[in-house]
């Protein structure tokens, strides 16, 4: 499961690029465009293990997919007021902050003890998969004749399509 959220992160690294030429971005805005996110994320990585104990890691980790799903996909319609759209990757960050600490909670539960090194080891793998495919295919979906926009739209809805089952058949 910990690959969605691992897409959701990247993508920027690769749409940047097309972004930064239809708006006229300076290196220097790039670079905030791709950190803004990380500005984010260290907000809540110990708040996200406390939520997680307080209101269950199944919740806690359906809003940190839904959160930046629905930020993610609002960064094409955002992406030309540059102020807004820091501040979107910010909150993206906050949103997707609470996953990992989240993940953690439900293999601690989920797992023998014997088994937790395995198990996470077997998550984290995934999380990579997750960020080695992400950047051919938002390559081939930035230079899709839809553009740069459809990377974030089919990564938004791959997450909402994740969430169903996960909500469905995932308990803490």
């Amino acid at each position: 499961p910990f690959s969605l959220p691992q897409v959701l992160r990247v993508i920027v690294s690769v749409a940047v690029v097309p972004m930064a030429q239809e708006f006229g971005w300076s290196p220097d805005e790039k670079g905030w465009v791709l950190s803004a996110f990380f500005f984010g994320y260290i907000t809540l990585q110990l708040g996200g293990g406390y939520l997680s104990v307080r209101y269950g890691p199944k919740l806690v980790l359906a809003l940190g997919v839904l959160v930046p799903a629905v930020l993610t996909a609002l960064t094409p319609v955002v992406a030309g007021n540059f102020p807004l759209l820091i501040a979107v990757r910010v909150l993206t960050g906050v949103g997707e902050a609470v996953s990992y600490p989240a993940l953690h909670s439900l293999m601690g539960a989920w797992s023998p003890l014997e088994e937790r090194s395995q198990t996470v080891g077997f998550v984290w793998a995934g999380a990579y998969l997750g960020t080695t495919f992400a950047f051919p295919i938002a390559g081939a979906l930035v230079t899709s004749s839809f553009g740069w926009p459809l990377v974030y739209y089919v990564s938004s809805a791959a997450a909402a399509l994740w969430l169903v089952p996960w909500w469905l058949l995932v308990s803490d």
